[in-house]
This record gives structure tokens, sequence and C-alpha cells, in this order.
């Protein structure tokens, strides 16, 4: 089995509700992932983006629908700097 890391508060919290329902916390983890992921959606992006990207992308499709172009030099240049940040902070 995969070894994934989660938050220490959200591993203290399954833990507990392993021991109340008598299950390893590993048993629990993925059998909470498994409901989670089997969960019908129509829009995948929320299971993989941070609320901040979502809420970047529906502003630009606002936008886009009022007519404001986002053209794909703009795309590229924001691009370039969130991978610029992304890695500063992962040196830091």
């Amino acid at each position: 089995m995969p070894d994934v890391p989660i938050p220490d508060d959200l591993y203290s919290e399954a833990k507990r509700a392993a021991a109340a329902s008598g299950r390893s916390v590993e048993m629990f983890v993925a059998e909470a992932v498994q409901v989670y992921m089997a969960q019908p959606t129509d829009n995948q992006d929320e299971l993989v983006l941070t609320p901040e990207q979502l809420e970047a992308v529906r502003k630009a499709q606002a936008e886009i629908k009022a007519g404001q172009v986002y053209t794909i030099e703009q795309g590229r240049e924001q691009l370039n700097a969130h991978k610029t940040a992304w890695r500063k902070e992962r040196r830091a």
C-alpha cells in the first residue's frame, strides 16, 4: 500500500474515528478515500484544485463571458509567475 502523508490533525481525527469503528487507521483512511472518490461529480477540478485556484478559474471564465479577452500570452505570463512562486516556495 502506498505511503500517503496527511496533516497531523487529520491523522488524529482519523485515528479516533477508526478506533471508534474498530478498524485500523489505514483501513479507515483507505475506505474514506474510496467513498470520496466514488462520489459522482461533473467537475473533477474540485478534486484536484485548491479553492483559490478554483476561484481564479471562475474569475477568468466570468471575464471571458463578459467579453474581456484572455490571451494566450496572458495565460503564459500567469503560468510562469505561478511556476516561479512555486519553485521559490519549494526551495524555502
